[in-house]
């Protein structure tokens, strides 16, 4: 998914397990750094690029922005974001620019190459899976909120389908589980929690539908039927 990436030989020990590596005839550095290129980038990767297309930011900008806010989400620590940027540098991903700011102190900005924009539209067009909504709902619906400024209405029409059926999935199972569950008040209530929340999500993808096919011309096609809550 990521771009062909030329870089120096500590970043690449940086991050890469070499312990299973072995070479059988000379080669030269970037032949070795092409072949130990991670086939996927990290969630907060693509969360960064995504930012970082919507606007350049500072690093500060960008770990303020995971400290205070639910963007925390995507990132185990804000001190992860500075070793994050680094790698998608060294990936040619994106490239910094240091400047004066504020009382003289320099300031770093980050803004996407071509090759980091390539990436991240490859990112937020993919099609939408049933395990990523189960395991990342909120991963999946940030990317999809991004696609209609990334994709025409029809492409995007597409993706929030499937990401409709994935949520009323998601919703059949736990009202399964609601008609018969375990003894107590905790099992119920966190599943009516549960519940709440992607009924939410199923709500605002069906909104985001209407919406684009709208601006598409399109009609309704092979969605699933909304789920309809008992009164």
């Amino acid at each position: 998914m990521v771009a062909p990436l030329s870089t120096t030989v500590d970043r690449v020990f940086s991050w890469h397990d070499w312990g299973s590596f072995e070479l059988t005839r000379p080669v030269r550095l970037k032949t070795i750094v092409t072949m130990m290129m991670p086939s996927k980038l990290s969630d907060l990767s693509c969360v960064l690029l995504a930012l970082l297309w919507i606007r350049p930011r500072s690093g500060y900008d960008l770990r303020k922005l995971f400290r205070e806010s639910s963007m925390a989400r995507f990132s185990s620590s804000p001190g992860s974001i500075y070793p994050a940027l680094r790698r998608l540098e060294g990936l040619e991903l994106i490239l910094s620019d240091t400047s004066p700011g504020d009382r003289g102190r320099p300031r770093t900005s980050y803004s996407l190459t071509v090759n980091g924009e390539n990436t991240l539209m490859g990112w937020l067009k993919a099609p939408v899976t049933e395990e990523e909504v189960r395991t990342a709902p909120e991963l999946a619906c940030f990317r999809l909120a991004l696609l209609p400024d990334a994709a025409p209405p029809s492409e995007a029409v597409l993706r929030f389908e499937e990401l409709e059926r994935a949520i009323d999935g998601q919703i059949r199972f736990l009202m399964t589980y609601l008609a018969s569950p375990p003894p107590g008040m905790g099992p119920r209530t966190a599943a009516e929690l549960a519940l709440d929340l992607w009924a939410t999500r199923g709500n605002w993808a069906r909104r985001m539908l209407s919406t684009l096919r709208m601006q598409s011309g399109a009609t309704p096609g092979s969605q699933s039927d909304p789920v309809h809550f008992p009164a």
